[in-house]
C-alpha cells in the first residue's frame, strides 16, 4: 500500500531486540517496500510528549508526517492478536482484535454509526482527507 500512495514506511517499536529492525526491514523490502524509515540511529529524534520507546522516531517519517497509521505488532496488540478467532469468512479480522483491546480498556475507539470507508482504494485519499478534516472540526 505505500507504494500505491507514494508514502515511506517507518519501523517504531516498543520493545528493541538485537537484530529485530533489521529483520523487520529485511521483510518490508521482500514485500516491495522502497523507502523505510526508523532503520538509521543517526536520523532518530525524539517526541517529548511521548515517554515511551516510541518516542524515538525518523526525523524524515513519523516526525513530520500528517497522519501516521499504528499497525498492531507487540505486547498487548500481539496478545489480542493471539486470543481472536477466524471470522465466518476465514479471515483474522483487525477490528475484532481492536474491540478486544478497547474491551480490556487498552485502546479507546470512536464510533461512528452505520459508516464505512475503504482505505485500500488509492482514488478514495481524498475522500479520506475530507473526512478526517470533518472529524477534528468536531473534537
Amino acid at each position: 500500500m505505500s507504494n500505491i500512495i507514494n508514502a515511506p514506511l517507518e519501523i517504531n517499536l516498543f520493545y528493541h531486540k538485537e537484530g529485530r529492525i533489521e529483520a523487520i526491514t529485511k521483510i518490508l523490502r521482500k514485500g516491495g517496500a522502497n523507502k523505510v524509515l526508523g532503520i538509521d540511529e543517526t536520523k532518530m529524534v525524539e517526541i517529548k510528549e511521548i515517554s515511551s520507546n516510541r518516542r524515538k522516531v525518523d526525523q524524515n517519517g513519523i516526525n513530520i508526517a500528517d497522519v501516521v497509521f499504528v499497525p498492531l505488532e507487540d505486547g498487548d496488540r500481539t496478545e489480542a492478536l493471539k486470543k481472536i478467532e477466524k471470522s465466518e469468512r476465514g479471515e483474522y479480522e483487525l477490528t475484532d482484535a481492536v474491540t478486544l483491546l478497547a474491551e480490556d480498556k487498552k485502546v479507546k475507539l470512536k464510533k461512528i454509526k452505520d459508516f464505512w470507508l475503504d482505505l485500500g482504494n488509492p482514488d478514495d485519499i481524498e475522500k479520506i482527507e475530507e473526512f478526517l478534516d470533518s472529524l477534528s472540526q468536531k473534537i
